[in-house]
């Protein structure tokens, strides 16, 4: 019998590991999610207010407006700041549909998308005064991608919607 190299013996020991105790799915999937979080060029905007936040975490909003007497909305305020950029975010659910509102401050007009998990990013109109609206956006983990104006790649930690 001969001596096994260190990588064949890796290699070996590599298969094995994977036949007794395989990596679950859900750990592939949230490893894909971290990785594609990367961007050495880019800059993260960090959450900086949320109105889901308690008061002691120093990220929480002072409510300022009462019911409406419309439909019955779970609205959350965000707010994400970074690299020259500041997003402020509603995001509404009426049941299943959720509807986010928002506006960038110091981004390019161009190039601004709601990133989803494992899906096409929808690309965010926005008008001469960096607002947008996504009317019955699918619920689930979203992240915001902007260019900011000194042309640096933004974007937002995942959020859930």
């Amino acid at each position: 019998m001969r001596d096994e190299t260190d990588d064949e013996l890796v290699d070996r020991l590599s298969r094995i590991a994977a036949e007794a105790d395989p990596v679950p799915q859900t750990v592939r999937l949230a490893a894909r999610a971290a990785f594609s979080t990367r961007d050495l060029d880019g800059e993260l905007a960090a959450l900086v207010g949320d109105s889901a936040m308690d008061a002691e975490s120093g990220l929480a909003f002072e409510p300022v407006r009462g019911g409406s007497g419309g439909p019955v909305a779970a609205s959350r305020m965000l707010s994400f700041a970074g690299g020259g950029v500041q997003v402020d975010l509603e995001i509404s659910r009426y049941g299943a549909r959720v509807d986010v509102i928002g506006q960038f401050a110091g981004a390019e007009p161009g190039g601004c998308a709601l990133e989803y998990v494992g899906r096409e990013p929808r690309t965010l109109d926005l008008d001469d005064l960096g607002r947008f609206l996504v009317s019955g956006a699918d619920p689930g983990t979203v992240r915001l991608r902007c260019t900011s104006a000194a042309g640096t790649p933004v974007v937002t930690s995942w959020i859930t919607t």
